[in-house]
Parts: C-alpha cells; sequence; structure tokens
C-alpha cells in the first residue's frame, strides 16, 4: 500500500517531492523511504553546526573562580567548641563566591562545590546560643566596661579576615578572642 505525503513548491524553481509511505499490512506501521545523499549530508551539517555551537558556548561550565574544599575547628577562649555557622565572603573588590556552613559540635566543612575561592575573605562567625542560655541570662544585670568574661560569654559574633592561597589551603583552625 503506498500514499503520497506531500509536495513542496519554491519560488525560485519548482520542486516536486513526494514520499512514499509504505504501510506494513501486518504491524499497521509505516516507514517512509530512504533519504536521498544530499538530505542526508545537509541534515548531518545541522548536527554537526549545533554540536559545535553548544561546544563552543561552554554548555555546563562556570566562569569565574575555582572553588576549594575547606574544613576546621571553631573554639572559643576556653577552647570549648562552639556551634553556630560560618560565612566566608570576598573582600570588596574582588570576585569569587560566597560560602556559608553550619558549625556543629566545633567543627565545619565546605566541599569543591560550596567552598570559598582563593584570595582575600571576610569571615563572620556567628556563635548559636541555645534558647535555655538566652532565657538564664535575660535578667541578669550586664556591667558597663570591665567585666571581659561577661562580654565574651555574651558575645555572638566574630568578624575576622583570611587570605586563602591558590594552592588551597585544606584547613582553617579558629581560637575566638572575647
Amino acid at each position: 500500500m503506498s500514499a503520497t505525503i506531500g509536495t513542496l513548491r519554491s519560488d525560485r524553481r519548482s520542486l516536486d517531492i513526494q514520499q512514499v509511505a509504505r504501510v506494513d499490512p501486518i504491524g499497521g506501521r509505516s516507514t517512509l523511504p530512504e533519504m536521498d545523499n544530499h538530505t542526508l549530508i545537509r541534515n548531518c551539517r545541522w548536527t554537526f553546526t549545533i554540536f559545535l555551537a553548544l561546544s563552543i558556548s561552554g554548555c555546563g561550565s562556570s566562569g569565574g573562580p575555582q572553588r576549594m574544599g575547606l574544613r576546621g575547628t571553631v573554639t572559643n577562649s576556653k577552647g570549648e567548641p562552639i556551634n553556630g555557622t560560618i560565612s566566608i565572603t570576598p573582600v570588596k573588590g574582588t570576585l569569587g563566591p560566597v560560602a556559608n556552613a553550619t558549625i556543629s559540635g566545633g567543627q565545619y566543612e565546605f566541599d569543591r562545590s560550596s567552598g570559598p575561592s582563593a584570595g582575600p575573605h571576610q569571615v563572620i562567625i556567628k556563635r548559636m546560643i541555645p534558647k535555655g542560655d538566652q532565657l538564664a541570662n535575660r535578667d541578669q544585670v550586664k556591667p558597663v566596661g570591665g567585666d571581659k568574661k561577661a562580654q565574651a560569654d555574651a558575645r555572638a559574633e566574630w568578624n575576622l579576615k583570611l587570605d586563602l592561597p591558590a594552592a588551597g589551603q585544606e584547613r582553617y583552625d579558629v581560637k575566638l578572642d572575647p
């Protein structure tokens, strides 16, 4: 069984293209006839052009500075581990990603997909103070000026500077001052 699929006409020249579909009488499926060499070459050129364009455009690659893995410990002035967050941000005027992680039991870790890049950074460490401690300490009178121990216990945020070398520093341990 045969059927005509279509006829194409162009302004420059008249071109009759008839594609004959053959229907398989048993399965009922239709098959198109084989392509001529000109059509096959044209399809290969388009496929190659699209592949080349995607390859050149860097499909899936990310530009900018490379991230690096980094881990370490964060302890208070007594050497006790703290819980909280660490944020590593490039200083103004430099490019790079911001890296954030949770500090749990005094430990934090960034892998190569979430870590900072090389260069100068500002590090912000925020200590998480348990709700029970906050409620217990809210009624205490806070000293003005002199009591350094009380000020250190009340402090919840530290701003530090860090310069990560391009070779890739893997460890950054922090001992927080009062």
